[in-house]
């Protein structure tokens, strides 16, 4: 019998098609195929994020999160100096001041120099960092107030100053991340404007609203050196980080990027640096002449 003399549905019964197990087995496959979400990876290099640009501005953000904490303890030092001192002198900050920077400085080289054994931990090693950073900060007051308390000579206001301009100058990176010259990512000289800028602006603040007697103009400017110093390191960093080095972070690694800064300066940091100064410029093609029908060359 004919083929087509046979209904539709007979012909799938003849020929051991069954649409219902057909379907089945697709669904088995498309469960198992290789393309399925469940074996993606979810991290993305920082060359092939689409915004690589936020990857600093979020690396900022921790900067003023970090120096929030200096700002935390500078104001618990203005308004609470009586109570500061007792926590001083109790907490025996004179000795563990200097373990408390130890404590903070192997944070930063673990988390720098270890971040593919500590991955997951990154977050509360940035914790740790600020914790540690802020307790050596309060300490390095306290050892600058009472160094020459003897010939009546205070420097821990040196101290409170510099930790407000540091959360002034993480403001300005963060604004200057999202400056976009030309078709960089970040620019170096957006990123001095900005932090320096803001430095310049908390000086003015303090000078304003703190009267120091034995701080002379001088001095301010050597605090703003200072910040002019940091603020082209991180500029310069920065800019390093999106030329040279898109391929040593994924696009979720703004912890150890933020680590990295304080590694950077003497590692990649000069590696880099020599890139940018010896690194062949491609030449630009040169316009050969033409020569018209009169024999007069052109352009």
């Amino acid at each position: 019998m004919s083929e087509l003399a046979v209904p539709k549905h007979q012909q799938h019964e003849l020929s051991g098609y069954n649409p219902a197990l057909h379907n089945e087995s697709d669904l088995v496959d498309s469960l198992h195929s290789t393309t399925s979400l469940s074996y993606e990876n979810p991290e993305i290099l920082l060359r092939e994020s689409k915004s690589q640009g936020m990857f600093l501005t979020k690396t900022a953000g921790l900067f003023i999160v970090y120096t929030g904490f200096f700002v935390g303890v500078n104001l618990f030092i203005i308004f609470n100096m009586i109570q500061a001192k007792i926590w001083y002198r109790s907490m025996r900050m004179d000795i563990l001041t200097w373990v408390f920077l130890g404590l903070a400085c192997i944070t930063k080289f673990l988390a720098s120099f270890g971040n593919r054994f500590l991955k997951k931990a990154q977050f509360l090693l940035f914790i740790l960092d600020c914790v540690f950073s802020a307790l050596t900060f309060f300490g390095v007051f306290w050892y600058m107030e009472t160094t020459n308390a003897n010939a009546y000579e205070y420097s821990g206001h040196y101290v409170i100053i510099a930790g407000f301009c540091f959360a002034a100058m993480s403001f300005g990176f963060m604004f200057s991340t999202l400056i976009r010259v030309q078709a960089s990512i970040f620019s170096v000289t957006a990123g001095l404007v900005f932090m320096n800028a803001f430095a310049i602006g908390a000086l003015v603040m303090v000078y304003s609203i703190w009267t120091i007697h034995t701080m002379k103009f001088y001095q301010y400017f050597l605090v703003w050196l200072l910040c002019l110093f940091l603020s082209l390191y991180v500029s310069l960093n920065s800019a390093y980080i999106m030329r040279h080095r898109l391929e040593k972070y994924y696009d979720n690694e703004i912890f150890y990027c933020f680590f990295c800064y304080s590694t950077d300066w003497f590692s990649m940091f000069w590696v880099d640096m020599c890139k940018g100064l010896f690194q062949k410029k491609p030449k630009k093609p040169k316009h050969k002449k033409r020569r018209n029908r009169s024999g007069v060359d052109s352009a």
